[in-house]
């Protein structure tokens, strides 16, 4: 049976290695348009951070290894682009070439993962935006730290990975910033709300010396806060305007098909 698999890593590779050894005689074969099949995500941050000082420390297993380990053809680099379910062939474009190439099948699995949710907001392309799911992003993240691009950032995502990026960014001395609202009525999730017309002594459970973002959809309003906080001796302050509030923009993952 030719079984072909696509997407690698995780759900990828142990599927592949599962149909192996179930029957060695199925041909498998696995297209990942990544250049690494097998990485451990976890340690993205700390990559980051220069705890895990070389990026091969994260590769957990390489394709020729996989290869010879399981009997699994692997194919990196190399992006499907269209599935033919009546033919049973899928398209695939070469990354690394251009070219476009046909592959047969008798049992198709899509193991593609998912992709970090790029929200449609003005700047999202820019060069200083960084988003994290392999090794690549991470290297490049680490390299605009350590080249001194980056003094202040802002990490959008609360789970263990965004958690640990905002610890490893601020071992490196990137500015850490707390998001404090000031809009009309509250409406970012979890972060402090001020209210501007009523901010006459220390703010409760924010030291003098913290950094603070000021977000408000109303300009004005946040420059009068900062203008306050300062007087008060908060003096590391940063006004972010925003037409939109915070909760409007949805960041996580969705799957990548």
């Amino acid at each position: 049976m030719n079984i072909l698999v696509v997407g690698g890593v995780a759900a990828g590779t142990k599927v592949a290695a599962k149909l192996k050894r179930d029957n060695y005689d199925h041909k498998v074969k696995i297209l990942t348009k990544g250049k690494d099949i097998s990485f451990a995500g976890c340690g993205l941050p700390y990559y980051i951070g220069n705890v895990i000082e070389k990026k091969e420390n994260l590769i957990v297993n390489t394709p020729e290894n996989f290869s010879k380990l399981t009997g699994v053809e692997v194919l990196t680099e190399v992006e499907v682009t269209k599935v033919n379910p009546k033919e049973k062939t899928v398209e695939a474009l070469d990354l690394r070439t251009n070219e476009t190439f046909s592959y047969s099948y008798d049992k198709l699995v899509i193991a593609t993962g998912a992709d970090p949710i790029k929200p449609p907001i003005e700047g999202i392309g820019l060069p200083r935006v960084f988003f994290i799911k392999t090794p690549e992003d991470a290297v490049k993240l680490r390299e605009a730290i350590q080249a001194g691009e980056i003094k202040r950032a802002i990490v959008a995502g609360g789970g263990f990975i965004g958690i640990e990026v905002a610890e490893n960014l601020k071992a490196q001395g990137v500015e850490e910033y707390k998001i404090i609202d000031a809009s009309l009525s509250p409406n970012i999730k979890g972060a402090p709300y001020v209210d501007t017309s009523n901010v006459n002594d220390e703010l409760t459970g924010i030291d003098k010396n913290d950094k603070l973002l000021l977000v408000c959809n109303k300009g004005k309003r946040a420059y009068m806060l900062q203008k306050r906080l300062r007087n008060l001796g908060y003096i590391n302050t940063l006004v972010l305007e925003s037409g939109t509030t915070f909760n409007q923009v949805e960041v996580g993952a969705a799957a990548n098909v």
